[in-house]
């Protein structure tokens, strides 16, 4: 059960700071693997209505729903991992966000100053800006408790700006854990207006993994051909469904659809669960397929809790759009 964050009565930590500022911002989702570090964090979301926390399975998966997000949302997602090897899990969905100018914040503790020195020889030790260097647009640090609500406006800002894209923004991770009764009073920065990148008006959401993944003989079938299509800004293969997850949770009015391959598909399985987690009611189809992976993939669709979607030799073009665009809120997945 949520429950409010106890400003005033007790002083707020770090975390409970951060989460405040994001949501004073409009931020409604945060992206989190676990880590002791990030924790704090996770309490925090917790204890604040109108902000969610979202658990995939890895933090490259994470990163590439926020990638998807943030280009159908016009507003970023926040991806909050542990230090170390949780950062560098996220750099290749850093590249593309940047490539696609997605806006996306990630969001990470560091090893505080004094450790930084001998950064070689602490656990979970890595140089998080030299390591995202040419990856993120624009890196910021945080090591001055006062300066948290600052920093956080500045590098949201920057992830808005002109073009839009992914910043970094490590926080001392003791500031996390801190209770202090002297906090910042800096006031509320106005970000830049960021309409949606993709979709602006379209009917219907295509995602792909990649600028080749789809046949154009499937999309013909499906009745997708014309429809806006959008993958990431590097080319995905076996990622298609965390990205189309993510054009789905930022986008509210209209349904997204990916159309991929059996073999895809069964290495992401774990999407089509969390995107129900997340509320998301996905479909499942499969298109010009055999008996055999019909049967499979309906195997599938039962055990993760899909919709099946009967399609078969004799449905129309037209009337596979037709099924999904019925699906006002949902994700179709079609495997051809």
């Amino acid at each position: 059960m949520s429950r409010e964050t106890l400003f005033g009565r007790i002083a707020p930590n770090g975390a409970e700071r951060t989460v405040a500022r994001l949501k004073a911002h409009g931020v409604s989702l945060v992206i989190s693997i676990p880590g002791s570090q990030v924790l704090p964090l996770w309490d925090a979301v917790d204890r604040t209505e109108g902000v969610r926390l979202l658990v995939p399975r890895s933090e490259r998966s994470g990163a590439v729903i926020a990638e998807g997000y943030g280009l159908a949302k016009g507003v970023p997602a926040v991806v909050a991992n542990t230090l170390g090897p949780g950062v560098a899990n996220e750099a290749v969905a850093v590249a593309s966000a940047r490539l696609s100018e997605a806006p996306v914040l990630y969001l990470a503790p560091n090893q505080p100053p004094n450790k930084r020195p001998r950064i070689e020889e602490v656990f979970q030790g890595l140089d998080h800006a030299a390591f995202m260097e040419g990856s993120a647009m624009e890196q910021f640090a945080c090591d001055d408790s006062q300066g948290l609500e600052a920093s956080i406006d500045a590098a949201l800002a920057a992830s808005l700006g002109e073009p839009s894209g992914p910043v970094r923004l490590d926080v001392s991770f003791p500031i996390f854990f801190s209770r202090s009764a002297r906090r910042s009073a800096a006031p509320l920065r106005r970000l830049p207006a960021r309409p949606p990148q993709v979709g602006k008006g379209a009917e219907l959401l295509l995602g792909l993994e990649s600028s080749a993944v789809a046949d154009g003989h499937l999309l013909n079938a499906a009745g997708l051909a014309g429809d806006a299509a959008v993958h990431p800004g590097v080319d995905t293969p076996g990622l298609g469904l965390s990205f189309a997850l993510g054009l789905r949770l930022g986008r509210t009015r209209a349904p997204v659809a990916i159309v991929t391959d059996e073999e895809s598909l069964l290495g992401q399985l774990e999407v089509l669960i969390l995107a129900q987690q997340a509320g998301v009611k996905v479909s499942l189809a499969g298109l010009g397929v055999g008996p055999d992976a019909s049967q499979r993939l309906r195997r599938i669709a039962d055990q993760t809790g899909a919709a099946w979607l009967p399609i078969d030799s004799d449905t129309s073009p037209a009337d596979v759009r037709g099924a999904i665009l019925e699906r006002q809120k949902g994700l179709t997945v079609i495997v051809g």
